[in-house]
């Protein structure tokens, strides 16, 4: 998400997850003493589903809670033999465009059934290759890396209550309200997305966070990637992967953090594959009433204002400071641990 390519890596795979759980025809529902874990490839601090076709070839699908729609591409869909559905479906989901096509949910491997999409029907949306490459070939192919499946977003998550765990680099899905004890100032009330770029059940959800004195509402984006450049990725300095998690500022807070905190450290076209875009490292930010950092933000090509009025979009640049985060996208309730 710097050239903010809001085509969100996420990621389809659940896993299995003991004898006890109840069980739905796509695949395991969690209980109270059973929560159901994702098969995953933790990667850079973001969270790749990683189920396994009827043929035996494992799929990655980036697990994106600010991306739209639970998405496959159009090649894959190919692939796995996956037929359309009926094409007024459509109408259904905020957003997609004639581009694209309504498949039936890709048929995974008995021990790795994922929960369907809650919005659209159990159906995926097919997305051809090519309409992501008009935001430019190299970029994408970065971008991608290492993903071949496509994308869940929100309407994966919606109504379900997830447990980010970057300690322990799992992915799990939870009891409905099944939110860990802690200190109320680490419970954080989540605003939902509605209308254009969400649905009447969202999983797109903002929150508040402070930065220098300054409250900034941002939207949860556990998929936002970042691509930095080779000499970038020397200068931040943590031997990590040039394909990361990032956490995307819009250009007019970009600006304003810039000249306000000439102090802060900057690396002037330090991301996007030509080196399009800034970075600059925040020392310091709260959270979920804890004080974390420092962050290195990304400077995006867009603004997130249509998401409930948001500056920026947070992702696992800030969140992999936590051990986790645990959301109930049915009560907008999110519960942040360290």
């Amino acid at each position: 998400m710097t050239r903010v390519v809001r085509l969100i890596l996420l990621a389809l795979t659940v896993t299995f997850v003991t004898t006890n759980c109840d069980v739905l025809e796509d695949g395991p529902r969690p209980t109270l003493k059973q929560p159901v874990e994702m098969a995953i490839r933790y990667d850079a601090h973001r969270f790749l589903v990683t189920p396994v076709s009827p043929a035996g070839d494992t799929l990655s699908f980036i697990a994106d809670t600010g991306g739209n729609f639970a998405w496959i591409f159009e090649e894959k869909a190919r692939e796995l033999g996956l037929s359309g559905v009926n094409y007024e479906t459509k109408g259904a989901y905020s957003g997609v465009s004639e581009e694209f096509s309504v498949i039936e949910s890709p048929n995974f491997r008995e021990e790795a059934r994922l929960p369907p999409p809650v919005y659209q029907g159990s159906h995926y949306v097919s997305v051809p290759m090519e309409w992501n490459y008009r935001h430019g070939q190299k970029y994408i192919e970065a971008l991608y890396r290492g993903v071949d499946g496509g994308v869940l977003g929100n309407s994966w998550f919606a109504t379900r209550t997830w447990r980010f765990d970057y300690a322990a680099q799992q992915l799990v899905w939870k009891k409905d309200g099944a939110l860990p004890e802690g200190s109320p100032e680490h419970q954080v009330k989540l605003t939902p997305v509605h209308g254009k770029r969400g649905a009447p059940e969202s999983g797109l959800m903002t929150l508040p966070i402070v930065v220098a004195g300054d409250t900034v509402t941002v939207l949860l984006d556990t998929g936002a990637t970042v691509v930095l450049t080779e000499s970038a990725s020397r200068k931040v300095g943590d031997s990590g992967s040039t394909v990361r998690a990032g956490f995307h500022v819009g250009p007019d807070l970009y600006r304003k953090w810039r000249d306000e905190h000439p102090e802060w450290e900057r690396i002037e076209g330090g991301c996007g594959t030509d080196g399009d875009y800034d970075l600059i490292r925040v020392p310091k930010m709260k959270v979920g009433g804890y004080e974390i950092g420092p962050v290195w933000l990304n400077e995006a090509v867009m603004e997130f204002d249509r998401y409930n009025g948001a500056q920026a979009a947070m992702g696992g640049a800030a969140l992999k400071y936590f051990d986790a985060v645990t959301v109930d996208f049915k009560s907008g309730i999110a519960v942040f641990e360290r």
